[in-house]
């Protein structure tokens, strides 16, 4: 009805219809309001369809009607023709279009994994296998019904096949890195993985930035992170270095989530820093202004990274499992493209900075090292700036009409915000895990360290869970391991010997602050400096010794030796008796005339026969055995029998 007065109404008759400018409105979005907030039906499209054909339909006029019916047909999004007949049938019957219901599939159990077991076989070691040569080798084993007709058409088989099909479509057409309208990335164990939703898929990947920042002793505090000169395995030159980069995307709406700055190469325990840094929100402080900047965050179901061994470790495994994402490596190099094209924009960001040098060595400026004047924390403001402030709300390329976190949000399961997950249940990021043997009385060694723990005295021979903090090592907590896993809780251990730790300090002349249980203000890698002072000063210490000691070694080894020498030259001289005794004694044996008959003078036995003697004697031993060798032919003629020959023979001779 229309809010003009009754008696302002001009005079008509009682059947008539009176409109108002309610009556004429094109504008869907408003008619839908209206009902959604009267109650009449739900927001659903299904639910509103039928309103939406009897509001098309109530057109007042032609120009109304063809308004009304594109917008209708937009909202809807049906063709034109289908429209259409819905009106047709509603002015003709007052029908609505009624829902189809999707009966279930009357195929049996037996066929659909047969269905996919010959097409699967048929799919191997490259070779094609279409769906209808799998009904034909479906038909050919003789399946078939009673009426001998097909048990299988070819579109219930290509209903069976089309998951199948699509997910090899994607593993051999998956471009690299999430690129593309449908972001694949593929995997080592040959799967495509498709980022349908933000924080599905991120990846990590690291390098080492082109810009010399100025160096000092002391500490630079980098986010989270303490960086210390001693930690250079090898100073940089001139008090400068290259920081690495550690950073995390999201594939599907490509913004940056996260990233971290570190003076060496990033390790596992890094890459657990990053994983907390994404997973809860940021909170810059004030000189960083980014305090009206929104920055994504959030859980995440899969990691995509390199197989490096900072990466490609049990600890991050272990991670997944207790937060719940998956890791998965590149296949290629080339898979992790998405997240290196962030490094090249580095450059271009980098470039008018002091200190920015070429990636190339050979085409590197001279004097970079010279002219780097920014700091850590300043190059960390600057990325920060950049990431969060610029590269998040720039359009994506994947869709023209969004920036980056406009689709990050969009693309959320339901468009809300990620719950803020609690800091006590990402104590994995924070800590690691050990696995020590409970020695006597609750004690366990951790870095040539003893820490004791009342409630590990009853786990004495057992295998133990460690969780330590890298910042704060003093105290750790301790979990018993059920089936190799992190069972209940012991409770906490504790430091031995404090006090012989800050003696260490005070006479090493270390610049670390007093250790107290109370503070708890020891880190693992303050520990690991007072282990390598103390060692380098046992080493010097035996250097000093070393003239007297290597003077002993050398009087022990000179004795061995001649002992060694003596011991043998009178084992050689018994067995040179030996063998002297035993060539006489062959001599004597092999002489032709009798021992017995020769004088016993020794001086004739040492005399060597003539020659002629020796000639005599071998022609006598020669003649000797001719007489003997025509006696045994003799003997054999007598013994064989005679053999007479046929007189016939004699004709052929």
């Amino acid at each position: 009805m229309s809010d003009t007065p009754l008696t302002d109404l001009p005079e008509c008759p009682d059947d008539a219809v009176l409109l108002d400018e309610s009556s004429f409105s094109t504008d869907i979005d408003e008619f839908v309001r209206h009902l959604v907030a009267q109650g009449t039906c739900g927001a659903s499209k299904d639910d509103l369809k039928p309103w939406i054909i009897q509001w098309v339909a109530d057109s007042p006029n032609r120009s109304t009607y063809r308004d009304r019916k594109w917008e209708a047909i937009w909202y809807l999004g049906t063709p034109e023709r289908t429209f259409q007949q819905w009106v047709k049938n509603f002015r003709e019957r007052k029908e609505l279009p009624k829902k189809h219901s999707k009966g279930q599939h009357q195929l049996t159990k037996y066929w659909e994994p047969e269905i996919i077991r010959i097409w699967t076989e048929g799919n191997k070691n490259g070779q094609i296998k279409t769906i209808q040569s799998v009904l034909d080798d479906l038909n050919g084993e003789a399946f078939h019904n009673q009426e001998g007709k097909e048990v299988v058409s070819y579109s219930t088989a290509y209903r069976i096949l089309k998951p199948l099909i699509e997910q090899r479509e994607l593993v051999e057409g998956a471009r690299s890195s999430g690129q593309g309208d449908r972001c694949i990335v593929n995997t080592r164990d040959g799967k495509a993985l498709q980022a349908k939703w933000s924080n599905e898929i991120i990846q990590i990947d690291s390098t080492l930035i082109d810009l010399f920042t100025e160096y000092e002793d002391g500490k630079e505090v980098l986010g989270c992170r303490i960086v210390k000169g001693k930690e250079q395995e090898i100073l940089p030159p001139l008090g400068v270095l290259r920081l690495w980069l550690t950073l995390a995307k999201d594939v599907k709406s490509t913004c940056v989530l996260g990233f971290l700055l570190n003076a060496k190469h990033p390790t596992s325990d890094d890459i657990a820093l990053l994983i907390l840094r994404v997973i809860r929100p940021k909170n810059y402080p004030p000189d960083y202004e980014l305090q009206n900047v929104a920055i994504p965050y959030g859980r995440f179901k899969h990691l995509h990274t390199d197989g490096g061994k900072y990466l490609n470790c049990n600890y991050l495994h272990q991670i997944g499992k207790e937060v719940g994402f998956t890791c998965h490596l590149r296949m290629r190099t080339e898979d992790g493209g998405d997240v290196e094209v962030m490094f090249n924009i580095l450059r271009y960001l980098l470039y008018e900075c002091p200190g920015y040098t070429n990636s190339n060595t050979q085409k590197r400026p001279k004097g970079a090292e010279e002219r780097a004047c920014l700091k850590p924390k300043d190059v960390d403001k600057i990325l920060a700036w950049f990431f969060y402030g610029t590269h998040n709300y720039k359009v994506c390329r994947k869709h023209r009409t969004m920036t980056r976190y406009q689709r990050w949000i969009d693309k959320l399961p339901n468009k809300q915000l990620p719950i803020e997950v609690p800091e006590e249940k990402l104590t994995s990021c924070m800590t690691r895990a050990i696995r020590r043997k409970v020695q006597k009385q609750g004690i366990v060694s951790f870095e040539n360290r003893l820490y004791q723990g009342e409630s590990l005295k009853g786990y004495v021979g057992q295998d133990v869970l460690l969780r330590l903090d890298p910042d704060h090592i003093l105290h750790m907590a301790a979990f018993s391991l059920e089936d190799d896993k992190q069972g209940k809780s012991l409770g906490k251990v504790e430091m031995l010997n404090i006090e012989e730790l800050n003696e260490y300090i005070d006479e090493l002349n270390l610049e670390i602050s007093e250790i107290s249980l109370e503070k708890n203000n020891l880190s693992l890698d303050e520990l690991l400096e007072i282990n390598d002072a103390i060692k380098v000063k046992s080493n010097q210490a035996e250097a000093s010794s070393q003239p007297s000691r290597l003077g002993n070694r050398r009087k022990i080894k000179n004795l061995v030796q001649e002992k060694t020498e003596q011991k043998n030259n009178e084992r050689r001289k018994r067995k040179q008796n030996q063998n002297d005794e035993l060539r006489n004694a062959a001599k004597q044996s092999t002489k032709p005339v009798d021992e017995s008959t020769q004088p016993n003078d020794k001086s004739q036995e040492s005399k060597k026969p003539s020659s002629d003697k020796v000639v005599d004697f071998q022609q006598q031993k020669q003649k000797r055995n001719i007489e003997f060798f025509d006696e045994m032919l003799k003997s054999d003629r007598e013994q064989q029998p005679q053999v007479i020959t046929p007189q016939w023979n004699n004709r052929f001779w």
